[in-house]
């Protein structure tokens, strides 16, 4: 698992479904309980869909986990049985899954007198962020390191390089997982082949370089009394981890007993048992359940807990209430369920099954199982998963390719070489393109669409989106593509998000935003179809997404209120060539802004835009006047006109 903060959720909205969009041109908008009841797996739910992309990672993959900081991936590997000649630790683009950088591991004496090499092979893996370290679980070699977190190289562990060549700080240790608060590493031991009370043990984090770092508790879980029957009882063989960093309590589950623990550091790591049930267990032997992962959610108040399922009960996924450690539901995923982890923002259950390489998605919110995804060329071997950045990463074992290494150890010599070997594969898988719609929408208006997970098939570019009002309802006075219906056309950033402003239909029938048949208000839908647009054809994937509108009608413009001339203005001054003719403002029904223009003969006199008028010579004999108009913001302006004065000599 991997240091997640705690998310506000969100909604997915969408359906699957075929496209048939071809782009015309290069136009784009550009403002674009007591019984747990098992789901039935059904096939994909019609609001779902996933972009799955898998690359060749590194040989012997374990485990993988993210840096909330950087966003990097880390992957452990370990190949084949002991003496380990074949491992490192690797550092991953999320986005292109291309391997960044290996470490160089720190190599151990092999052999009964000592002068064979192995490397210090990598097993389950955690990132401490507050101090920029890797914590790795030394499986093989019963150990734990400490790796800096951005050069990779070797920082701190539980082996004691100036020790005896055989050492054990874990018996087994499988899993480490950090509180990055309380500045703390729990690891789970496995316990292969003996029983011990020891079975989670403590480190704090804050280690200095080349410490070899000394457990500050070890947790004791005693055996499991009268199971399987009464008078037996049976050992811990501790597995999964997560933590809640906000109670700091620690869970993890256990392969043997068919238990979960809950570790409260705050009551000095005191530990409560809670029962996993196993409908087998009367004529199975003890370990066929085999609890081995878990994951919780804080925000759905849910605890996960997957099983490889090799008795009679085949519940691969159990879900608990995590106040009440009520089970609440469960559901079949595969025939070997070995990881599991959560998307906390959209309520999905991710599951990695070893037995045939597949990933399956369950959705927490309707309890079903909504699609199994089989990534391409993996058949088998689905390690580990984790959802990091909006999407989930999985390590496979399958070893589905053959390339040559730079971090094989050579047993005899201790020289590090180059070899051909299988080399495993990661897989990302990113869910439903999410589109969200803000703003007031009318009717000639706009509104914000907001996306993100809109990828291509490479998962390395955005894709080209269509964008349909009502399906096939409307199409454009003036297309966008070749199919009339798209109403406006989307990119997608290559990180797969978009923010677009969307100009709805102004009702017209004609224009660059008119439509057949008119658009009006009223219930529509915006659907967002990816996979016909983006070239090269082919390279985009397939999707569609609806989002629901209300549309307000079209606004329209209150009446201005009327300016009415209540008594009108007049002249005065003696109406002869040379004298001057003032007029009153007259009185209005509301305070005005007035104008002037003195007319002659009932035509304007230019130049004369004044309360006063200097007759001349040429309104000899003519009727002068002067119209008013009479203006104010948002009133409707109105004019008077005085009576005419005839100009004497």
């Amino acid at each position: 698992m991997t240091a997640r903060p705690q998310h506000t959720r969100r909604r997915t909205a969408g359906l699957v479904a075929a496209l048939g969009l071809v782009a015309a041109g290069s136009a784009t908008v550009a403002a674009q309980a007591d019984e747990a009841t098992p789901p039935t797996a059904s096939g994909p739910r019609a609001e779902l869909a996933f972009t799955t992309t898998t690359k060749t990672g590194i040989a012997g993959q374990y485990q993988i986990a993210a840096s909330q900081d950087t966003g990097d991936l880390f992957v452990t590997s370990a190949q084949g049985r002991p003496p380990i000649t074949v491992a490192t630790l690797a550092k991953v683009d999320p986005n292109t899954l291309e391997v960044k950088q290996t470490a160089t591991l720190p190599k151990l004496k092999h052999g009964t007198d000592g002068l064979q090499h192995k490397w210090l092979s990598t097993h389950g893996i955690y990132v401490d962020d507050t101090h920029d370290n890797v914590w790795v679980t030394n499986t093989r070699d019963n150990q734990v390191s400490v790796f800096d977190r951005e050069s990779l190289e070797y920082k701190a562990g539980t082996y004691d390089f100036a020790g005896a060549q055989t050492q054990v700080a874990i018996n087994h240790p499988r899993e480490v997982v950090i509180d990055e608060v309380r500045n703390l590493a729990y690891v789970t031991a496995a316990n292969r082949g003996a029983a011990s009370e020891a079975s989670v043990t403590v480190y704090s984090t804050d280690v200095d370089q080349g410490e070899v770092i000394e457990p500050l508790a070890e947790i004791a879980i005693p055996n499991r009394a009268d199971y399987p029957t009464a008078g037996e009882s049976t050992y811990a063989v501790t597995m999964g981890l997560d933590i809640d960093e906000a109670t700091g309590l620690v869970y993890t589950n256990d392969f043997r007993t068919d238990e979960y623990y809950v570790i409260d550091p705050a009551a000095n790591y005191a530990l409560t048992r809670h029962a996993i049930p196993n409908a087998g267990i009367g004529t199975d032997a003890v370990g066929s359940l085999q609890p081995s992962s878990i994951a919780i959610d804080p925000d759905s108040n849910e605890l996960y807990t997957v099983n490889q399922t090799q008795g009679t009960d085949k519940t691969s996924l159990h879900v608990f209430d995590l106040t009440t450690h009520a089970l609440k539901w469960t559901a079949e995923t595969g025939p070997r369920a070995l990881a599991v982890d959560v998307d906390r923002e959209r309520d999905l259950v991710y599951v990695a099954d070893f037995s045939n390489g597949s990933v399956t998605v369950v959705d927490a919110r309707e309890q079903e199982v909504v699609e199994t995804i089989q990534p391409e060329g993996i058949t088998k071997s689905a390690n580990h998963l984790i959802v990091a950045n909006g999407s989930a990463y999985m390590v496979d074992k399958a070893g589905a390719t053959t390339g040559n290494v730079d971090y094989a150890l050579n047993l005899d010599t201790g020289v590090s070489e180059t070899r051909e070997t299988t080399i495993d594969s990661i897989t990302k898988i990113t869910p439903a393109a999410e589109t969200t719609v803000t703003g007031t929408a009318v009717v000639g208006g706009k509104v914000t669409l907001k996306g993100e997970g809109w990828f291509s098939k490479s998962g390395l570019a955005g894709s080209r989106i269509g964008v349909k009002i009502d399906d096939n309802t409307f199409t454009r006075a003036e297309p966008l593509a070749e199919n009339p219906s798209v109403w406006a056309i989307v990119q997608a950033d290559a990180d797969g998000t978009f923010t677009a402003e969307l100009q709805l239909p102004d009702g017209t029938t004609t224009g660059a935003n008119g439509t057949t048949p008119a658009f009006g208000p009223g219930q529509h839908t915006l659907r967002l179809l990816s996979g016909g647009l983006l070239l090269p054809a082919g390279s985009d994937t397939g999707r569609s997404i609806v989002v629901d509108l209300t549309v307000g009608a079209k606004p329209v413009a209150p009446a201005p209120k009327l300016i009415k001339n209540t008594k009108k203005p007049a002249l005065s001054g003696k109406a002869k060539v040379g004298k001057v003719l003032k007029t009153t403002k007259g009185s209005w029904n509301t305070t005005v802004t007035v104008k002037y223009q003195w007319l002659r003969n009932g035509k304007a006199i230019k130049g004369a835009t004044k309360a006063k008028y200097k007759a001349t010579k040429k309104d000899r004999n003519k009727r002068i006047s002067v119209k008013l108009t009479a203006t104010k913001s948002g009133w409707k302006s109105a004019t008077a006109t005085t009576k005419a004065v005839k100009i004497k000599k």
